[in-house]
């Protein structure tokens, strides 16, 4: 049996913790330290992944309480933005959509195949950094008016948008191959 008290696992514990940090200093408008503690969120999302392949430490624990970690980190700083009014309403959908109908998808899948390895997807991966850029840009620029951040964000709306829809439409394909061998 493989142990649940692992390094990944304990960096997707971290994650947890530094997004509820992240919300209290938001609301608090320590936008700085905010914003660090946001950036410290994403180093642990890419450092859990990679660090439980590579010392071989992954887990069905893990493979669960990550994604879910991700889901915390998003939704939370999506509707936090939102109320700020610092983040367009299509964007807000379009990622919240996302997030709503990979979870609904994986709760079917879970259902029909009783696995609970939420497998990562390529385009998954790359959104979820992309939102996780966006949302940083966003934030510098509600706070510090950073002109060229401002074209920036413009343009990574679109890109992130469109890798969104992408994820979204490969981890229906995903699922419903799945689905299709069970």
């Amino acid at each position: 049996m493989k142990k649940i008290f692992t390094i990944p696992n304990f960096l997707t514990f971290t994650r947890i913790i530094l997004t509820i940090s992240f919300i209290v200093l938001f609301l608090e408008e320590q936008i700085l330290k905010s914003i660090i503690l946001l950036g410290l969120s994403i180093v642990t999302d890419f450092l859990d992944g990679f660090l439980a392949r590579i010392l071989k430490q992954k887990t069905k624990f893990g493979s669960f309480i990550d994604p879910l970690a991700d889901k915390i980190l998003i939704i939370t700083t999506l509707l936090i933005l939102i109320s700020k009014n610092i983040l367009p309403w299509w964007f807000f959908t379009i990622v919240i959509s996302r997030e709503i109908l990979v979870s609904a998808g994986w709760l079917i899948t879970y259902q029909h195949t009783m696995s609970l390895s939420a497998k990562p997807r390529f385009l998954g991966k790359v959104s979820v950094g992309l939102e996780m850029i966006v949302m940083i840009l966003i934030i510098l620029n509600g706070y510090y008016k950073i002109n060229i951040i401002n074209d920036i964000i413009n343009e990574m709306f679109l890109v992130t948008s469109i890798f969104v829809l992408g994820s979204l439409i490969d981890y229906i394909i995903y699922s419903r191959r799945l689905l299709a061998q069970k």
